[in-house]
């Protein structure tokens, strides 16, 4: 045991001061932990607090998704039902709106894109809208982006195979965004036409008949949707009976980029229609109008012998300018929607025309002759057999002023002697190569004898069923026709 004398002396650091001074250090250490200890009880209470929130929204989270995956559930079970349920009868109960049970018995996939839904009777425009708008976020939520995007996915909707979508008793609910459409085989109405205004970006529509002749659909519809689509460019109407002018006047009207337009077969459509898209559709480019075409203003050539057109339609046609060939000829019963002033209007306006065909066109006037021969100092070739309305005052016409005729053709009109004299001693004499005169009940043998006499170049001639022709003519022919005779057909009636 060390003596007290081994004891370390006292230093400076243990002096009454510096003792005082680490007692007071000491203190502010502990008023330190008590600060700390209290901040990390409030903390505790935070985490505590943030704990219960967090299971909280664990059990809401938990919660939603039971509810989706149930919808979810119900949706593919009532699809799976939908596929084998059998039709309906009509004594069961209607389907109201209140219930979100949506039909969807046609979903077509052709090329992954198109989609078609049904929903039951009951429902109209307005739920519709509501239907739709609750269909898409379902589609959404189950198939991404696959229906829904209509710059991707959702631009075409095919309707092709919908042979059983009567739709008096259903409603079609489509994206409003959908740019194409083909009905071509749906019944659809006026009031599917009203549902499709809803498509403001709807550029092509086919609604042509497949089969049958389509009735269910009406201008009334055709206006409403050409009104609401302003950017159509193709509309097809083939064999639609109930569409009229008012339809395609609205059309051209209302859809200016219009580009392809059939309506082939719209019977109750006149000239109307045609004036109507010629002063509109500045970029029209395709139309059929009753199984034919609409012109270009360069054609050179027409055949109108099995359409109706009346004077309105020959008025459009003197925009071509380049015309040198038309056959109005009456393909069956004799034509009546043609007359002397829409003749004479194209006479006028295609002074080229070489070759005109009007046979039993009733209305067709000695006017009509007249201004032909005046105009259309070109004309090789014409034909006005059946025109019962023509006198000999035709015939001295084209004699007059027609020095390329080469074949004429006036069988079964009022014509006489004078009239056929006139005509071979004009200045076409020498270049008439061809003379139909059958049926002329006025005609004599002197007009036989003018032809023969002034027509050196002639090599058929037909003048059968003339009562007033007789002997004579015979002996004419065979005394006029030299050895050099070029007389390749010669027909005539014996009484």
């Amino acid at each position: 045991m060390a003596s007290y004398f081994d004891r370390p002396s006292r230093s400076e650091s243990e002096s009454p001061f510096h003792a005082m001074e680490s007692i007071h250090n000491s203190e502010n250490v502990l008023q330190d932990c008590q600060e700390v200890m209290s901040g990390l009880n409030s903390l505790h209470e935070v985490m505590d607090k943030q704990v219960k929130v967090g299971e909280d929204f664990r059990s809401e989270v938990r919660e939603q998704m039971k509810e989706i995956c149930g919808r979810m559930k119900n949706i593919e079970e009532q699809n799976a039902s939908n596929a084998t349920r059998v039709p309906e009868t009509s004594s069961k109960k209607k389907e109201t709106p209140t219930e979100l049970s949506i039909t969807t018995r046609n979903l077509i996939a052709r090329s992954g894109e198109d989609l078609l839904f049904k929903v039951p009777d009951g429902w109209n425009t307005e739920h519709n809208l509501e239907v739709r708008d609750k269909l898409f976020k379902e589609l959404s939520l189950k198939f991404g982006d696959r229906y829904t995007n209509a710059e991707n996915r959702g631009t075409y909707f095919n309707y092709y195979y919908c042979t059983k979508a009567k739709h008096k008793s259903t409603s079609i609910v489509i994206h409003n965004k959908v740019r194409e459409l083909d009905l071509s085989e749906c019944d659809i109405t006026d009031d599917g036409l009203r549902i499709l205004a809803l498509c403001k970006q709807l550029r092509k529509i086919d609604l042509n008949a497949a089969k049958e002749d389509r009735t269910t659909i009406t201008s009334v519809g055709v206006q409403y949707l050409a009104m609401s689509c302003p950017i159509l460019h193709t509309v097809y109407l083939r064999r639609c009976r109930n569409i009229t002018d008012d339809a395609i006047i609205t059309i051209s009207q209302h859809c200016r980029q219009l580009m392809q337009l059939n309506i082939g077969g719209c019977q109750q459509l006149t000239d109307t229609s045609l004036m109507a898209l010629g002063q509109n559709c500045r970029m029209l480019k395709c139309v059929n109008f009753n199984q034919t075409r609409v012109i270009h203003s360069k054609v050179r050539e027409l055949d109108l012998s099995e359409c109706d057109i009346t004077d309105d339609g020959l008025r459009i046609l003197a925009l071509c300018k380049q015309l040198r060939k038309i056959d109005l000829n009456a393909a069956k019963e004799d034509r009546t929607t043609i007359t002397s002033v829409g003749v004479q209007y194209l006479a006028m306006s295609c002074p080229i025309l070489h070759t005109v065909y009007l046979r039993r066109c009733r209305n067709i006037t000695d006017d009509a002759i007249i201004t032909i021969s005046q105009h259309c100092r070109q004309l090789m070739q014409l034909n006005i057999g059946g025109c019962q309305q023509l006198t000999d005052t035709s015939l001295m016409a084209l004699g007059q002023n027609c020095r390329m005729l080469k074949c004429v053709n006036f069988n079964q009109t009022r014509v006489t002697d004078n009239g056929v004299i006139g005509l071979v001693t004009g200045c076409c004499k020498q270049s008439l190569m061809e003379i139909h005169m059958s049926r002329c009940v006025h005609l004599t043998d002197d007009s036989v004898e003018a032809v023969m006499e002034s027509c050196p170049r002639i090599s058929i001639l037909l003048f059968d069923g003339c009562p007033l022709i007789t002997e004579r003519s015979r002996e004419a022919i065979e005394e006029l026709s030299g050895p050099n005779t070029k007389m390749k057909q010669l027909t005539w009636t014996v009484y």
